[in-house]
């Protein structure tokens, strides 16, 4: 019996139903092609050829199993009630799973018996009769056919829908939207618009920070820069004017189209429902996870789950390596010796990775005595532990918000501030000293309503100057 719930094939309508009728059928990833679409439909070029070769009549419609019947043949019906011949015309790509897939078809839904398969041009290459006789009548063959015809199912079949993804086009790389332009009545693809909307980008996971917000994180790569990009953007600005202005002011490049920008935050937005929240968002340097995060963003050690720092240092770029740990105690370590000023310097800026370890507050140690005593010469040589002295040192002329970024940007570090005489005036060095040590900026509100974030940090620092703190604060 013919199974009801099956949907009539591509012309199978219009074939015949006499006793003992044949249908010839063109298969194959470029089977719609053959056959003609849109204004040719009917009028391909390969299927002009083969008519001839059937001696069909001019107006025979054949059977069309493309690329999406292909993957859909188990529920496809393929013939009449009376079919007894039935030839498969391949054009194109036609996989062995999909032909046992479509053999596999005929032997349960149909009662055809004479099955063969043919080359583009109609000669026969494969007769399949007698297998599909055996697919009825041999339950070992069937099973072994219905696991190969999985295979068919799972092919990779055209995007009919609009869509965004990576391509190449006359020179041009990047994200595209894509619009399938299809044939009406067949559902065929005909053509694509291509239109380019900005640099290759990839949404790599999200992130939380302390306060509960959340992040999407993007990963590309600008054509002048040896390493990728990584940018965190919080997911109440994405999409907006000042999450793409955010990405673009880091090197991405993107269109002036605001249809298709929208197109791409919907497609971030659809991946997200695939992606974890797998990324520690935070604003403080140190001990994150396991690993020690410097506050150039660099990490040493593995963290246990990844990491996104998204204040770096106003010095990040002074956090580099320069010689060997060797040399450093050699040329260094070695003559400090004997100098108290010296070693008092270089144990501070050791002490600093240790307090969250030991469970101590910050703490700070001011040097002062007459100009030429070396003073400075100590803040160099307690710097140089983490990069290049010059880059990283602050100063007592800084602003209280700048020196309290700062601060936290360095958590669980280490920072120098030369010279207190420069401080702004007493009230100011006042309060960057308590803020400093306190550990805790000020409580703030947020103009929508709440608190904003308290920034945190846990410091040593070391400082200089000609007068004491208690002297300089009474000037």
């Amino acid at each position: 019996m013919m199974n009801g719930r099956l949907k009539n094939a591509p012309h199978l309508e219009v074939q015949s139903d006499a006793p003992f009728s044949e249908i010839i059928a063109l298969i194959g990833s470029k089977a719609w092609q053959a056959w003609g679409t849109g204004k040719n439909k009917g009028k391909g070029e390969e299927w002009a050829l083969i008519k001839p070769q059937f001696g069909l009549e001019k107006d025979y419609k054949p059977m069309i199993l493309g690329r999406d019947q292909l993957v859909n043949i188990a529920n496809l019906r393929l013939t009449k009630e009376n079919t007894h011949f039935m030839r498969l015309c391949v054009f194109g790509e036609l996989t062995d799973a999909q032909k046992s897939a479509v053999l596999l078809n005929l032997s349960k839904n149909s009662k055809v018996e004479k099955v063969r398969i043919c080359d583009n041009v109609g000669q026969q290459v494969e007769d399949c009769s007698d297998y599909v006789t055996r697919l009825r009548t041999d339950e070992e063959t069937q099973q072994r056919a219905a696991e190969y015809a999985k295979l068919a199912e799972v092919a990779d079949t055209p995007k009919t829908s609009p869509y965004i993804e990576y391509r190449e086009v006359n020179g041009i790389k990047g994200l595209f939207s894509i619009k399938p332009k299809l044939d009406k009545d067949t559902g065929e693809i005909l053509r694509e618009e291509q239109q380019w909307i900005c640099s290759n980008i990839d949404l790599i996971g999200q992130g939380k920070n302390e306060q509960g917000e959340y992040y999407y994180l993007f990963q590309w790569k600008n054509p002048d820069e040896r390493e990728s990009r990584l940018e965190a953007v919080h997911l109440a600005d994405f999409g907006t004017e000042a999450g793409w202005k955010q990405l673009k002011g880091k090197g991405l490049k993107m269109t002036q189209g605001q249809g298709l920008i929208g197109k791409l935050t919907e497609h971030f937005h659809n991946l997200s429902m695939n992606t974890q929240c797998n990324y520690k968002i935070t604003k403080l340097a140190g001990w994150q996870n396991g690993a020690y995060l410097l506050p150039s963003g660099e990490m040493i050690g593995e963290p246990t789950s990844p990491i996104f720092f998204t204040e770096k240092s106003g010095a990040d770029l002074g956090y580099t390596v320069s010689g060997t740990l060797e040399s450093w105690q050699r040329e260094i370590a070695n003559n400090v010796k004997g100098n108290p000023s010296m070693m008092i310097g270089v144990a501070v800026a050791f002490a600093a990775p240790m307090l969250a370890i030991l469970g101590c507050e910050s703490f700070g140690v001011h040097l002062f005595a007459e100009s030429s005593k070396g003073k400075s010469t100590t803040l160099q040589i307690a710097n140089s532990i983490y990069g290049n002295p010059e880059k990283i040192k602050l100063s007592w002329s800084s602003t209280d918000n700048a020196l309290k970024t700062e601060a936290a940007a360095r958590n669980d570090g280490f920072l120098t501030m030369d010279e207190i005489g420069e401080a702004k005036d007493g009230k100011m060095l006042e309060s960057i000293a308590y803020a400093l040590f306190n550990g805790t900026d000020k409580n703030r509100n947020r103009k929508e309503g709440g608190n904003r974030e308290i920034k945190r940090w846990k410091v040593t620092a070391l400082s200089t100057g000609e007068k004491d703190l208690e002297t300089q604060l009474r000037l």
